[in-house]
């Protein structure tokens, strides 16, 4: 039997069970999910669902560890996606809370993984590729080796296997003091990205000789790394590591076994995604082949699970924070080919600009900007060869402007692959 955790308040509830059916659909042998309900809506929702092999914690439940109370001391809890990102009271939570299971069910192994990550193949390839060593590990991929210098680290914590023998115990709970006193003496350089980098530190203090590398057999992506995979099909890539600092090739073509989707923003009632909550993951992402074509499942997928199990949208994007405003030229209407899409209420004339689509919300950082969309962009239904108008951009704005007179009764088309700036509509909108 697997045991597989995970923990998330009620903003990832949807991708928390997302990661759950998308193991379940893939999965051979049995398996627990030890889930971590970080606050009482996820709780309660969680356990209404009743399904045998969710087994539901809650913060109160890890009082029972003393170290629980030095955790919550010691480390700043702050909102997620209402700042800058990082909460420390967050991130030092996925060691202990691996650490508690550990220690209080003694399972054969613990496999944490965020709530955000999705399988498509079945993770006990993890457990076969880890074999007997004692811990297994993912890279960045992008990132080289080096323990001199304050960075987000070689390794990534979305992953992360630790076998129930004594170097997996030790090291496991070694991790997890780290992160309950974040002022250690080796925190000015493994502490520069909350629990992250002290992965470096497994080999030196445990024997690299009991840490298994997972990524040349047990395929995996990332917004960070996305742009690194020549993708042949949805889930089948051509890794390319030219700096070698994972394979010891230039390359390895392998099967995609799970994606993290950090930071992706889905708009579950207008039902269209953004690749991430303020550009962070930059331009190159969102024009790379065959990663439209992911994030577009993905959202799919997770549109379905909150149906599944009519989960509430309480994580809503940034970018729906304004309500929408139309021109008066304008009005919502049920489309033949989709929803509702936007009609013209008079004759148009071309070249008009007929409202503001979206702002810039980067407030000025280096970042690429982060476009707020005030008009649902998939209202303007999607045609390559149709389009009768174009999303233009001027200083901090985005406006609808018509490429051609536009009679009064007739809908927009927008080309979208025009502006990659922009969420990107899922496939079944093209008309």
């Amino acid at each position: 039997m697997m045991h597989i955790l995970t923990l998330s308040d009620k903003n990832y509830i949807v991708n928390g069970m997302g990661l759950y059916d998308s193991i379940s659909n893939q999965i051979e042998s049995d398996f627990n999910l030890h889930y971590l309900a970080m606050d009482d809506y996820t709780e309660t929702a969680l356990k209404s669902l009743k399904i045998p092999n969710i087994i539901v914690y809650s913060l109160k439940d890890l009082e029972r560890d003393e170290e629980y109370h030095h955790l919550k001391k010691n480390n700043e809890s702050r909102p997620i996606d209402t700042s800058d990102g990082q909460s420390p009271f967050h991130w030092a939570l996925g060691s202990f809370f691996s650490n508690f299971i550990m220690k209080e069910v003694s399972p054969e192994h613990v496999m944490y993984a965020d709530s955000d990550i999705f399988f498509y193949r079945t993770p006990e390839l993890i457990t076969k590729s880890v074999g007997d060593k004692s811990i297994g590990l993912i890279t960045h991929k992008h990132i080289q080796l080096d323990k001199t210098v304050r960075n987000p680290g070689y390794y990534n914590v979305g992953i992360v296997y630790f076998k129930n023998d004594e170097v997996g115990r030790d090291c496991l709970d070694w991790w997890s003091r780290c992160c309950v006193y974040p002022d250690n003496p080796i925190s000015d350089i493994f502490g520069a990205c909350g629990d992250q980098k002290y992965l470096e530190l497994f080999g030196d203090m445990f024997g690299e000789e009991n840490i298994k590398v997972l990524c040349p057999e047990v395929g995996n992506g990332a917004p960070w790394n996305f742009t690194m995979f020549d993708f042949l099909d949805d889930t089948r890539v051509v890794w390319k590591d030219p700096h070698h600092y994972v394979l010891e090739q230039d390359s390895i073509e392998q099967d995609l076994v799970f994606n993290h989707f950090s930071h992706i923003n889905i708009d579950y009632d207008e039902q269209f995604f953004k690749y991430d909550r303020g550009g962070e993951w930059g331009p190159a992402l969102r024009t790379h082949p065959g990663v439209t074509e992911l994030y577009a499942h993905y959202t799919k997928e997770m549109i379905k699970t909150r149906d599944k199990y009519t989960l509430q949208d309480t994580n809503k994007p940034a970018f729906n924070r304004i309500k929408s405003q139309l021109g008066k030229s304008v009005e919502l209407a049920p489309s033949e080919i989709h929803g509702d899409g936007l009609f013209a209420k008079e004759d148009i004339d071309s070249g008009v600009v007929i409202h503001v689509t979206h702002v810039d919300d980067s407030e000025g950082a280096q970042n690429p900007r982060a476009w707020i969309c005030l008009t649902p962009n998939y209202k303007y239904n999607h045609s390559s060869e149709g389009a009768n108008c174009e999303i233009v951009t001027e200083g901090n704005t985005k406006g609808l402007k018509t490429l051609r007179a536009i009679k009064k009764g007739a809908e927009l088309f927008v080309d979208y692959t025009k502006d990659k700036e922009l969420e990107q509509p899922l496939p079944q909108w093209n008309p």
